[in-house]
């Protein structure tokens, strides 16, 4: 039998309240999660290499940001891993649909967003 690696999902959101909700959910569904609640030092992070993920479920628009720092995250991680999922969560969807592969209007249910997550990861 082999045993699959499990994935990594990064969360970031400025409200701890749905990255908690996030995080638990997603790591019963065995992922393992990074939580983020800066997008302007996520993006840092990002394009350093600091962190190592395999998906990303991110908040659009931030109140401790603009949504022009909230959004260079997911720019970042465009232009350095197009290939890695991008879901965005908002309840605006301001964000340019080319940036993210996904996105996933605020309210949601947990087990849908998780559903699109494993979509992309075949267990």
């Amino acid at each position: 039998m082999v045993l699959m690696e499990k994935k990594t999902i990064l969360v970031l959101d400025d409200n701890s309240d749905i990255r908690n909700c996030l995080k638990k959910f997603l790591e019963k569904g065995n992922y393992n999660v990074i939580e983020c609640d800066d997008a302007d030092i996520t993006a840092q992070k990002i394009r350093a290499g600091e962190i190592k993920y395999d998906a990303m479920v991110s908040d659009c628009c931030s109140f401790n940001s603009d949504s022009y720092s909230q959004n260079q995250a997911i720019m970042a991680s465009k232009e350095l891993y197009p290939d890695k999922p991008r879901i965005g969560i908002s309840s605006h969807p301001q964000i340019d649909a080319e940036c993210v592969h996904v996105h996933f209007p605020k309210p949601f249910q947990l087990s849908g967003l998780v559903e699109i997550i494993d979509n992309f990861f075949p267990k």
